[in-house]
């Protein structure tokens, strides 16, 4: 099964690098799911930091509001980015344990 996790960001840039480094060591093989972080016009380096996390890990997708939706609404965006057949969202303040996956 095909998973989406949905991060919605803002200003995220001290917490994101922690919460995505948990989400990759659940041991999931990368081709099972996706994560899809969603910055909602983030004024620190967020969304540079997730571009250069993107180039090491291709089930990473960066999505970057234009206008600021709040965390209800780049969590919606990011579920309709998602191509998992089931999805779950989650904060960039939330570090997963080895239960997250299963």
């Amino acid at each position: 099964m095909f998973l989406s996790i949905v991060i919605p960001v803002y200003n995220g840039a001290e917490t994101i690098k922690r919460c995505l480094d948990s989400i990759w060591s659940q041991g999931l093989p990368d081709n099972d799911f996706e994560v899809i972080c969603v910055d909602d016009c983030s004024k620190d380096n967020t969304i540079s930091l997730l571009s250069e996390i993107a180039k090491e890990h291709p089930q990473l997708k960066v999505v970057k509001n234009s206008e600021s939706l709040r965390a209800g609404g780049a969590r919606n965006r990011g579920v309709r980015e998602a191509k998992g057949r089931s999805a779950t969202a989650t904060s960039t303040r939330i570090f997963t344990t080895s239960t997250f996956s299963g």
